[in-house]
């Protein structure tokens, strides 16, 4: 029992240090260039991986990103429809752990 447990806590200890040393790939999503300009750019969110980031308290273009207004619905037929398929699908073709964590 005591090799099972010495094997077990080696495990733990290799992956702790893989998810520090991960590096996510690319995550790509298409967002509003502005609230009130809807033209879309790309926005690499990758970095952002494990830092928690909170609401700004005035929110403006400074200091947010916003999403295309077609996506601007909050309704139960959009959630149940919607389900963020076009983010699931960056983590997809990324192939990065992330697809676990995130989709």
């Amino acid at each position: 029992m005591v090799q099972y447990a010495e094997s077990l806590h080696k495990l733990q200890e290799l992956l702790k240090k893989e998810a520090n040393e991960w590096t996510p790939g690319r995550l790509v999503i298409s967002i509003a260039t502005s609230l009130t300009n809807d033209n879309q750019i790309e926005l690499d969110f990758s970095p952002t991986i494990g830092h928690r980031k909170n609401k700004p308290r005035n929110p403006s273009d400074d200091n947010c990103h916003w999403l295309p207004a077609h996506l601007n619905q909050n309704t139960e037929m959009f959630r149940v429809n919607f389900k963020l398929c076009e983010i699931r699908l960056i983590c997809l073709e990324s192939q990065s752990l992330t697809r676990s964590l995130l989709c």
